[in-house]
């Protein structure tokens, strides 16, 4: 189960934010939600889910993601995780990540502040054993936290980039700096379970090598090729066997398109 708790993690910062490079395009209250799946012994077994929440206004935003395991998987592992960060909509810089996390058993709490006068975050918080209280890590170029890294890979133009191409970015994940890229695979056809084909651009981002995925690229992600830039399927190697998010519904995305036939709905819904 913790193969799951991990892809949800990695789901929901993927999935939040909306499709264009400015905060004005970022729509307020866009509500995506995802079923996510592990592959049992060639079965796919629904295991959670996502739910990604969005406020904005002219000076501010916050976007909030909750991850949890299917109520079949509790008394296995239990999972109830949340994040959250606001931050200036003019500009789109987080001012404040939080996270809480109860994965089996396992509690810990991360809270950022981005102080960029001081070109430094400061972290509290606590993972097992370990209690950091004003825990300063510097940076020297912009760093994203998990969220807004998602608002950055949605806000790309994939048509400037050729077939292979890496996209350097760089970012904090439990009080460290990591410098990671994605690299575009370019457009692919997919197919929903409802049958219905869907193209979209797909990416490989780099993963951080740990307990649950062995690194390298061996996660997948399918946005939809329109302006929303929703993604609609991942799909992740782990140690032991596969996982896989598909979008399940989704409510006041920013537009219309060939792919979304309106802004709210259940995928494969037609007017």
């Amino acid at each position: 189960m913790k193969k799951i708790v991990l892809f949800l993690f990695f789901v929901s910062f993927f999935i939040i934010s909306n499709g264009q490079s400015t905060a004005s395009a970022f729509k307020t209250g866009e509500n995506l939600n995802y079923d996510c799946f592990y592959n049992l012994s060639f079965i796919w077994v629904k295991a959670g889910a996502a739910t990604i929440n969005t406020t904005v206004d002219d000076k501010n935003y916050e976007i909030i993601s909750t991850c949890t395991s299917a109520k079949g998987w509790d008394w296995f592992f239990k999972l109830r995780d949340t994040m959250s960060v606001s931050g200036n909509s003019k500009t789109f810089l987080p001012n404040h990540f939080k996270r809480i996390v109860n994965e089996g058993g396992y509690h810990a709490n991360f809270d950022y502040k981005f102080d960029y006068d001081s070109a430094c975050i400061v972290s509290n918080g606590f993972k097992k054993k370990d209690l950091f209280v004003n825990k300063k890590i510097k940076i020297d170029t912009p760093v994203l936290d998990i969220i807004t890294f998602s608002w950055f890979v949605r806000s790309i133009d994939f048509d400037k980039y050729k077939k292979n191409d890496k996209i350097p970015v760089k970012m904090v994940i439990s009080n460290d700096i990591y410098d990671i890229y994605i690299r575009y695979k370019g457009v692919e056809t997919i197919e929903i379970k409802t049958g219905e084909k869907i193209d979209c651009y797909k990416f490989a981002p780099l993963l951080i090598k740990g307990t649950t995925f062995s690194g390298g690229e061996s996660m997948y992600i399918w946005v939809s090729k329109d302006d929303n830039r929703v993604p609609v399927m991942m799909e992740a190697e782990v140690i032991v066997g596969s996982v896989k998010a598909m979008l399940s519904s989704y409510s006041n995305i920013r537009y219309k398109s060939n792919i979304f036939s309106s802004t709210s709905g259940c995928m494969g819904d037609k007017d």
